[in-house]
């Protein structure tokens, strides 16, 4: 599904692909570690340096409003690297990539490889430009960067459980979503995505109890057999019950303190291409709907209905959670943009479906424009975006970063988020 009239561009269009991905990755990591806002990257540091020195998470002196997952894993790293915001680096690089690539590969599981290589492309520049232009908080090493894999690799096997009629997919989409929601309770848009989709197509499809009850008990199992070793860790440090307070009342506390819902187009400046591209595809998607009885259509696209609707469903509870949420910060649209991006996928297919058909010229034409017009719409972002990040990067003061660090480990108490102990059991 690769319509350029040359096999010899295929190999120059996915060098060209990477190198976009690892700049944007490079940009976005720089600027948001350079951020002059200091705030939520030091607490998590602070507190995995602390649980590597011995301290007890959720307990008095060391808690914060969030599952143990991010944490410990700051607390693995300052097992073997030195105390400092740096050792945030490793983990935060290594898994914004592979990040990507989940989404490339739940890209071409949707749409084909060529899609699925410019959506991981749109993916790795919404994600961190996203983080760039926050002004709530410096945006490096948050939780919202470490669940784009899980994420994309749960609904990757979800749609494997469902294509296959097989079990052991849908125990690794519950595997996947513990481990998303081991870093952040923010999961459960998704958490609620794959029920009610799974519910909804029980329905329509009339699929028998047995067969119901058996996947729902597969992805159960998997969510268990992914958050459990995190309350046998938590019971053996004498938390656990401090821990469902803190992730209970603790949490909700902070909801509806006021809302991240973006308030103005500029709120999503990052992600005015794949709002165009969703928006256009998904209008093709339908009008092929409504003559697929009476004309040829490329079986290939567009993507099946059952796709179209989880995605849809998936991108209207992200919006409705980002209703609820305390404060307007843009990294918290870095997960929630995971199914507009997806949706976006439509276009391109729509595109490279319709390529197809014409001859070589004709093809590389039509795609040329289609991505000429993308990026002068991306310019605009780009051109704010990538000055920040290098102005940032040169103001980089690192014995100031170094010094607030060890202010921050100095306290006695970090409670990041969270009412006075007090006010929990």
């Amino acid at each position: 599904m690769w319509p350029f009239p040359r096999s010899d561009l295929r190999p120059a269009a996915i060098a060209a692909a990477i190198t976009f991905i690892l700049a944007a990755h490079l940009i976005g990591r720089v600027g948001s570690f350079c951020s002059p806002v200091r705030a939520d990257s030091y607490a998590y540091s602070c507190i995995g340096y602390k649980i590597a020195q011995g301290g007890r998470f959720y307990s008095p002196e060391l808690s914060d409003v969030k599952p143990p997952a991010l944490y410990h894993l700051y607390a693995i790293g300052y097992a073997f690297l030195p105390a400092g915001r740096e050792a945030m680096i490793p983990f935060d690089s290594l898994i914004g990539l592979l990040g990507y690539w989940a989404v490339y590969l739940l890209a071409r599981d949707l749409y084909g490889r060529g899609v699925g290589l410019i959506l991981a492309v749109v993916a790795a520049f919404a994600q961190n430009a996203l983080n760039v232009w926050d002004f709530g908080t410096e945006a490096f090493g948050l939780a919202e960067s470490f669940m784009i894999l899980p994420a994309a690799m749960a609904v990757r096997h979800y749609r494997r459980g469902l294509r296959e009629s097989a079990t052991t997919p849908l125990l690794w989409c519950g595997l996947w979503l513990g481990i998303e929601a081991s870093f952040k309770q923010t999961a459960l848009p998704l958490f609620l995505t794959v029920a009610v989709h799974w519910v909804g197509l029980a329905i329509l499809r009339r699929i028998g109890w047995r067969r119901f009850l058996g996947a729902a008990a597969a992805m159960i199992a998997g969510v268990v057999i992914a958050l459990a070793p995190w309350a046998v860790y938590l019971m053996a440090c004498g938390t656990w019950w401090r821990m469902l307070d803190v992730l209970g009342p603790g949490a909700l506390s902070q909801l509806n303190k006021s809302t991240a819902r973006p308030d103005q187009w500029s709120n999503v400046l990052p992600l005015w291409v794949a709002m165009a591209w969703a928006a256009i595809g998904l209008f093709w998607w339908i009008e092929a709907q409504g003559r697929k009885e009476s004309a040829r259509i490329d079986p290939r696209w567009p993507t099946h209905s059952v796709d179209v609707a989880f995605l849809l469903i998936w991108l209207a509870l992200e919006y409705v959670m980002l209703i609820v949420l305390p404060v307007r910060s843009f990294h918290y649209y870095v997960v929630s943009s995971l199914p507009l991006i997806l949706l976006a996928g439509t276009f391109w297919s729509a595109i490279m479906t319709t390529a197809n058909r014409l001859p070589g010229t004709a093809a590389l034409a039509s795609l040329s424009v289609a991505a000429f017009a993308s990026i002068a719409l991306a310019r605009t972002a780009i051109d704010r975006i990538v000055p920040m990040a290098i102005a940032r990067y040169q103001s980089y003061d690192a014995q100031a970063d170094r010094a607030f660090f060890d202010n921050m480990v100095a306290r006695e108490v970090i409670n990041s988020g969270l009412p006075p102990d007090s006010e929990l059991r």
